[in-house]
């Protein structure tokens, strides 16, 4: 079973945002539904081959993006593979193989639209860094999960849970498995398992509940608990940044022959902690007297922005006192300005003295001195390997890092249309002229030995 477990594990991977599990009406135009029947029949009589490889994968292309514009969700690999069969590599039929795997489970899923069941989670907010327990309860839907199927329970290799276990109950991390169907049993071991929802490059041990005995049937609930504290554990360590789309991915075989598939995502909210220190954002470049905006945040101890009570603050300018400010919440906005030119250095501390942080330096000079702007042109979020929302990316570097423009660089091959179509939304949504710059643009990737990663 590892060989399919290692295999499958790879190839079904997930975004960390929500998606519907499948596209129950009709969502092809009666051409393209014609050329993917016939699809399914040429990959039945015959694995994909140097031949017929490139004319499959631009279908495949077509179909899949066709399902994700009419709300079905995208494995985020299947883009990848798609271009690797695609590209000029010498090595590329080795990717064959996982392409009529792909046009597998959209096969399945085209004719099965019911059959995935449904995942849900607590959706929290837990705070990061701090123990508690999640779960993840799934309802099986019209295909029965048979003795020898089972739920890998994988992590995304960015996602800095504490190490999930399932052999001591009292330990911290403690993963367990149970159903309100008294006549299955289940069995944990691990499996290999590789890519974003393992260990990237190379494969990491993932818990795997196997159905040991008894058939899940439609209406059967399966519950996984991450951090189960009923044997004594202290629970599960939540990771150390900030998020509203934490990945929990698990992945469902039918039974001991049948691939894994991967279920959507039910989105975790991790939020930062109490306050344990601040940072100022300003200009770096103004002239005299000239108004700006002087951004105050207060962060936890992992650099999230804090929760709970934020104290009013006390900036100096160059070593005096210079302004008391009223908070309004982790992030506070001052208007102000500095009449005579110089350099000044700001610092910044609580009204009781206990937190204390710096401005970046602020030079004021002549109109036509030019000016600096700060921006970063490669980011990702949950659409490629990063985690979260992509407006949740937008607001990180409008709002917490106080940009000036940023690009969201999600790499081409991971993304289909419907995302393509977000990220060009929210260049719309965010931008903000004189203020804020939204850069539409993307990660070209390609190998090393082919022109590597660039920004566009």
């Amino acid at each position: 079973m590892s060989q399919r477990f290692t295999l499958t594990a790879f190839l079904f991977i997930l975004l960390c945002a929500p998606y519907v599990y499948a596209v129950d009406e009709p969502y092809l135009p009666q051409d393209l539904r014609s050329r993917v029947e016939q699809l399914k029949l040429d990959v039945n009589r015959q694995p994909t081959n140097s031949t017929n490889a490139s004319a499959r994968a631009n279908l495949t292309w077509e179909w899949i993006n066709a399902y994700a514009v009419n709300g079905g969700y995208i494995p985020v690999n299947s883009t990848q593979i798609i271009a690797q069969v695609l590209s000029e590599d010498k090595n590329r039929s080795n990717w064959f193989g996982e392409l009529d795997a792909v046009i597998g489970e959209f096969i399945f899923l085209d004719e099965n639209p019911n059959a995935l069941g449904v995942l849900q989670a607590t959706p929290g907010p837990f705070t990061a860094g701090e123990m508690g327990t999640i779960r993840q309860t799934y309802t099986v839907g019209e295909k029965d999960i048979q003795t020898g199927g089972g739920f890998l329970i994988a992590r995304h290799f960015m996602a800095n849970f504490g190490p999930w276990q399932t052999s001591d109950p009292a330990a911290d991390h403690y993963l367990s498995i149970s159903s309100t169907n008294s006549r299955v049993r289940f069995v944990s071991a691990t499996a290999p398992m590789r890519g974003m929802h393992g260990g990237f490059r190379n494969t990491r041990a993932t818990v795997l509940f196997e159905v040991a005995s008894g058939t899940l049937s439609q209406g059967d609930v399966v519950t996984i608990t991450y951090g189960d504290q009923q044997g004594g554990s202290r629970g599960l360590s939540m990771p150390s940044f900030a998020s509203d789309a934490m990945p929990l991915p698990v992945y469902l075989a039918f039974s001991d022959k049948a691939p894994f598939y991967s279920l959507p995502i039910a989105p975790v909210q991790i939020n930062g902690s109490g306050i344990d220190g601040v940072a100022g954002f300003a200009p770096s470049v103004v002239a005299p007297s000239e108004p700006f905006t002087l951004s105050l945040r207060a962060q936890d101890r992992f650099f999230n922005r804090a929760t709970g009570d934020i104290p009013d603050w006390q900036v100096s300018k160059n070593g005096e006192a210079w302004i008391d400010v009223d908070s309004t919440g982790a992030i506070t906005l001052v208007e102000t300005g500095i009449d005579e030119p110089g350099t000044y250095f700001l610092t910044i501390q609580s009204a009781d003295g206990r937190i204390t942080g710096e401005v970046n330096p602020i030079v004021v000079t002549q109109n036509d001195q030019p000016r600096i702007f700060w921006g970063d042109t490669h980011g990702h979020s949950g659409f490629a390997e990063g985690i979260g929302t992509p407006e949740r990316f937008m607001q990180w570097a409008r709002d917490d890092a106080r940009l000036d423009y940023v690009t969201h660089s999600e790499h081409d091959i991971w993304l289909d249309d419907s995302e393509w179509a977000i990220l060009k939304e929210n260049v719309q949504n965010y931008t903000e002229e004189g203020e804020f710059i939204a850069y539409l643009g993307y990660e070209w990737s390609v190998n090393t030995k082919h022109g590597g990663h660039h920004n566009v």
